[in-house]
């Protein structure tokens, strides 16, 4: 391993990315230490909200040095875009009637992680998965976020739903 590179890093700097980065220069390649580095990188991201950001590593072949064989890690990171809100929380599935519906959508909003108006962070994603299932009123719980309509001008937000 000659070297380790980042490209395309805007909102994060070089030094402060190559903090996640385990691979060793002068060690031999590990393609699962690369696939690990870029699970943190990605991580880095997800955690303050830029849950959009992607990250992908190459393997750069470089002449031959003492008859080793030298490769250089590029990591390109791509669609750092802006940090993404929760902009509300929508509960799918529930049954009973509308009264029953609406009580237990609450209580699931109630009990998420995820809060509208803040940063929808990875982290988050996955408390609030684990808190649904831990309550035991759910055989499969899949969060995901689409992207809402209007809200302020270069500011993004998502809606966030829960279904059961």
């Amino acid at each position: 391993m000659a070297g380790v590179e980042v490209v395309g890093n805007k909102v994060y700097t070089e030094e402060r990315l190559r903090k996640e980065i385990r691979i060793v220069v002068g060690a031999p390649l590990s393609r699962s230490v690369v696939r690990a580095d870029v699970d943190r990188l990605r991580t880095l991201y997800a955690r303050e909200g830029y849950i959009d950001a992607e990250v992908n590593p190459s393997i750069v072949d470089l002449p031959k040095k003492d008859g080793d064989e030298q490769v250089r890690v590029l990591f390109t990171v791509k669609n750092e875009g802006d940090k993404v809100y929760v902009n509300r929380i929508v509960v799918n599935g529930v049954t009973g009637s509308a009264a029953a519906q609406q009580t237990k959508r609450e209580a699931i909003a109630r009990s998420s992680a995820l809060v509208e108006g803040e940063l929808l962070r990875a982290d988050r994603i996955n408390e609030a998965e684990r808190a649904l299932y831990a309550t035991d009123a759910f055989s499969q719980v899949t969060i995901h976020s689409e992207t809402s309509r209007g809200g302020e001008r270069g500011i993004r937000k998502r809606d966030v739903i829960n279904r059961r």
